[in-house]
């Protein structure tokens, strides 16, 4: 039996049509372990599949709204595997092809291209401050204290430029500039 929920006539909740739910590791979908956070960029859609660090991608059907798996991007495909523990949040830089992602537990947030043909993920950057980093900082806080440990969500600002993250595990927003 598939884990795929369909509507094959349309559902309707008030200004709300359901289309699907699909469910990771059935009818060949992956990458939805944990999933934390979504984004899309150009035809795809870009899940953070925390539980497995990974990141499913899905072309997005323009007629009818549905997800088709195409693969995913595991730790195993960047230059360091420790970088993608813990894929919390996405975020779409806009007027771009430009994904970014921070990771919880290993405090990195990486930056990939996206391919419009293939909706594959290429890396571009990444950044795992730490507080000795900076000129100033409190006085109580360890040197190798990273601020995006525990970081549940990025956004991105437009009219600023900026990605910022939330931890609430260490209570702060942490604020960068995107220099493209």
């Amino acid at each position: 039996a598939s884990l795929v929920i369909s509507a094959y006539s349309p559902v309707h909740y008030g200004s709300l049509i359901f289309i699907e739910s699909i469910f990771d590791n059935s009818a060949q979908n992956d990458g939805l372990s944990g999933v934390r956070s979504l984004a899309q960029v150009g035809n795809y859609l870009y899940t953070a599949g925390y539980s497995e660090d990974e990141i499913g991608i899905y072309r997005i059907n323009q007629d009818t709204g549905k997800l088709n798996f195409i693969s995913v991007l595991n730790a195993n495909m960047l230059p360091d595997p420790a970088m993608l523990n813990g894929p919390a949040s996405l975020v779409t830089i806009p007027n771009s092809d430009l994904l970014g992602v921070v990771c919880s537990v290993s405090g990195v947030l990486i930056i990939f291209q996206s391919d419009p043909a293939s909706g594959g993920l290429i890396y571009f950057d990444s950044i795992a401050p730490r507080a000795d980093d900076f000129t100033i900082k409190p006085s109580d806080t360890a040197p190798e204290t990273n601020p995006l440990i525990g970081s549940v969500a990025l956004t991105y600002l437009p009219n600023a430029s900026m990605l910022l993250t939330v931890s609430p595990q260490q209570n702060l927003i942490s604020s960068f500039s995107l220099d493209l």
